[in-house]
């Protein structure tokens, strides 16, 4: 065998070793990538849950003010209804 053949093959040994590492390599990291994309996607699921629950208390809370505003609304009116008769009674 010949020099040229032989450092050729050695070559070719080394660099399908160093392939073959970093084929590797590529693989465990996009292995790990895997991983934190799971992670990173039960966070924000958690997230979207718990910004769900603080609207629905927040709506609910606004809820019950509407509907204390409305009542008191509708209690002003009757009271302002019946001092409208009073005044009309006495005037008659």
């Amino acid at each position: 065998m010949e020099p040229t053949q032989i450092l050729l093959t050695g070559v070719i040994v080394v660099l399908t070793i160093l392939l073959v590492v970093i084929g590797v390599q590529v693989f465990l990291v996009l292995s790990e990538f895997r991983c934190a994309l799971h992670k990173m996607n039960e966070a924000l699921d958690e997230v979207k849950n718990t910004v769900t629950d603080v609207n629905n208390s927040i709506k609910d809370a606004i809820d019950k003010f509407s509907s204390f505003a409305g009542i008191t609304s509708l209690l002003h009116w009757v009271i302002d209804q019946k001092h409208k008769r009073r005044q009309d009674d006495e005037r008659e």
